[in-house]
């Protein structure tokens, strides 16, 4: 036990020391498919997350996304007046530029402070993110912590809402963490999550329950 426990302490150090980030193995020797063009992995990926029991929004430009954001949200939303902002986002650019299109979203959506409570993001009818990329092949997002409010935000609040762009879709697993390592930004995060569809089990009778450990409801919005 304690040679096998030093064997794997000894591969995690000489990754480590080497900068290892992406698998050894390269994506294209496992799978054959890759998009020609960009439009193609957006069709892919469209048809993908509707497989997956999510939903899948292209509109092109941001004033068109505020549109449907709201169209999305609305029907969710109290009716009383008084009621505290319902939905929760974390602070980027791209969002603050999707909610100033409309005083509604402006005052129905909060932005998540550091110090928020695990309950209270459960509390929040939908939690609203960016994403790092979009996986055409499997229909995935690939969420870092640092870029989209820290992890609670797509995990409790029942509905995660995904707002990204046309050049963030990417054809495999392996180009999107190869983009993600280009990028810089692997020292501004703690984790990276990858998600595939709203969170199911089928582990009773094999019936499929969506919902069972996280947000039961996922949509993306794909500005371009």
């Amino acid at each position: 036990m304690e040679a096998s426990r030093e064997r794997i302490l000894e591969r995690l150090r000489a990754g480590r020391q080497g900068g290892l980030f992406l698998p050894s193995r390269s994506d294209a020797d496992i799978f054959t498919w890759h998009a020609r063009d960009r439009e193609v992995a957006i069709a892919t990926l469209a048809e993908k997350l509707t497989a997956l029991k999510a939903e899948f929004h292209r509109v092109p430009n941001t004033a068109a996304a505020a549109q449907q954001l709201k169209a999305l949200l609305q029907p969710l939303a109290s009716n009383d007046p008084e009621a505290r902002p319902q939905f929760l986002r974390h602070a980027a650019v791209l969002l603050e530029t999707v909610v100033a299109q409309d005083p509604w979203l402006q005052t129905a959506i909060a932005v998540v402070e550091a110090d928020l409570p695990h309950r209270e993001f459960a509390s929040y009818k939908a939690g609203i993110t960016t994403v790092e990329f979009l996986v055409a092949r499997t229909g995935s997002l690939v969420v870092s912590s640092a870029g989209s409010g820290g992890r609670r935000l797509s995990v409790l609040p029942p509905f995660h809402l995904a707002i990204a762009t046309v050049d963030q879709v990417t054809s495999s697993l392996e180009e999107a963490l190869a983009g993600f390592h280009k990028s810089g930004r692997e020292h501004l995060t703690s984790v990276l999550t990858i998600i595939t569809g709203p969170s199911r089990t089928a582990d009773i009778e094999k019936i499929l329950v969506l919902g069972a450990h996280g947000p039961r409801r996922l949509a993306v919005i794909l500005i371009g």
